[in-house]
């Protein structure tokens, strides 16, 4: 490394060290084109200061060697010489010293609490409408904050006046801020007042000053002093401006600046339409001449139209004529299940069944004559003997009267019925098959009943069961 790089990382890494109290005994104070010279020394030490022309016309301080100062400021290297010395922007008595013992026991205080936490911090808005002010009403600051408001953008002011400086400012700045704040008659509040000395600028590092800025929930940049004057007023507002009139530049903005701003925004927009208005007008040539007759590209989509129409339409009549045989179907199978319909085929079934057995007995009768008949002829062809005849005439009286004991009708007409379920057709042979309530069907020598079981009896008691009635039978 170089001496200069050396220099320069040394100055890098002092420049944190940029706001710093340093007390002990002025000595070799001398003033050299206007700015102030001397060493700050203790009983091990010495540490040369500067204070630059503009401060010491600021300070209004006769200093002397032997007098015991606090001065307030940062450290600095001169890099081309490789010296180091502390820039003083502040430098007091040692009887002010309290102050400062003060200052900083109340900035830890309210900031362990949190009044100058970033956090709290708001934004100011862009452009008010009113804007109120907390200062004296006959400093210099009220006239510069008005006059250059007025310059840059008018705006309604409200100004709460307060004393600046003395015994009675604190209270009257907490009032003017609550005052302002509580009405609701401000979108920002300047609060602050001309340079001066540190003891003239005391009440903005007052507590209650600090606490009523902290606790206004309307915006607040605090403006007090010149530029090298921090306070804690500074700490707690939510903007900070280096000076009055700074603070009046911050708070609105220029009506032309604005107005300029607005004109050259609208240019490049002007600018920028004109250009994507030709863009799309040769981009709209280009398709027009890609495209070529717009008859030929309407007559075209109308064809497709009418022949998807006709389809269309062609497609649905026939899926309406399928539906409609689908339904029809439907509906037959529907009027065939009907109950109505399954009853009338059932009872067609029982009527035809009823006629099948009625036809049974002398059908069989018939055929078992027919078969005597020609077993008679066949035994008379033969010629067999008289025995086997007689045989053959006891075996066929036998099968004729058999015949006639099987025949349904020779047992119906001697007082017997056949007595069937009407739902199964099964016949009944047994009380007990049957409950009461059932529907039955009795079949007679002549004619047919149709019967409702109101109680049933046994064959050994003969008589209804308890609570039962015999059968009750309707034509």
């Amino acid at each position: 490394m170089t001496p200069t790089l050396v220099n320069q990382a040394v100055r890098k890494r002092l420049s944190d060290m940029r706001d710093i109290h340093v007390r002990g005994e002025a000595t070799g104070v001398k003033v050299r084109n206007g700015h102030l010279y001397f060493d700050l020394k203790d009983s091990g030490s010495r540490l040369p200061v500067t204070v630059w022309r503009s401060q010491v016309q600021k300070l209004g301080l006769k200093l002397r060697d032997g007098d015991e100062v606090i001065c307030r400021g940062q450290i600095d290297v001169w890099v081309p010489g490789g010296r180091y010395s502390f820039v003083a922007w502040h430098v007091a008595l040692a009887g002010t010293g309290a102050l400062w013992a003060a200052f900083q026991k109340l900035k830890e205080q309210l900031g362990k609490e949190g009044l100058f936490d970033r956090d709290r911090k708001r934004k100011l808005p862009f452009l008010p409408r009113t804007v109120g002010i907390v200062t004296s009403a006959d400093g210099a600051a009220l006239r510069d904050m008005v006059r250059i408001i007025g310059d840059r953008f008018p705006v309604r002011i409200v100004v709460a006046a307060a004393k600046v400086q003395g015994p009675y400012a604190p209270s009257q700045i907490q009032r003017a801020i609550q005052r302002l704040d509580r009405g609701g008659l401000c979108d920002v509040i300047i609060c602050g007042r001309g340079g001066g000395s540190i003891e003239d600028l005391w009440a903005f590092n007052e507590e209650p000053v600090v606490r009523a800025i902290a606790a206004c929930q309307t915006p607040i940049v605090s403006a007090v002093g010149h530029e090298t004057d921090t306070l804690l007023s500074d700490y707690a507002a939510d903007a900070r401006a280096p000076t009055p009139t700074a603070a009046a530049e911050m708070v609105v903005p220029s009506r032309a600046e604005l107005s300029a701003s607005i004109a050259a925004t609208r240019l490049r927009l002007r600018r920028r339409l004109q250009t994507r208005v030709a863009q799309e007008r040769r981009a709209l040539r280009s398709a027009r001449s890609r495209l070529g007759h717009g008859q030929t590209l309407v007559l075209q989509p109308r064809r497709a139209i009418d022949e998807l129409t006709l389809r269309a339409q062609h497609a649905m009549r026939e899926h309406l004529g399928d539906a409609r045989v689908r339904l029809g179907k439907q509906d037959k199978r529907l009027q065939r299940a009907h109950p109505h319909a399954r009853l009338a085929r059932q009872q067609a079934a029982l009527t035809r069944l009823r006629q099948r057995l009625l036809a049974a007995g002398p059908a069989a009768v018939a055929r078992a004559r027919k078969r005597q008949a020609i077993a008679q002829t066949r035994l008379l062809g033969v010629g067999r003997s008289g025995q086997l005849a007689a045989t053959c005439r006891r075996k066929l009286a036998t099968a004729h009267a058999t015949l006639r004991a099987l025949d349904p009708r020779a047992a119906l007409g001697r007082g017997y019925s056949i007595v069937r379920d009407r739902q199964t057709g099964k016949a009944i042979r047994a009380a007990h098959e049957v409950a009461v309530g059932a529907e039955l069907d009795v079949l007679l020598a002549a004619g047919q009943l149709e019967a409702v079981v109101t109680g049933r009896a046994t064959v050994d008691e003969g008589k209804p069961t308890s609570g039962e009635s015999p059968v009750s039978s309707t034509s």
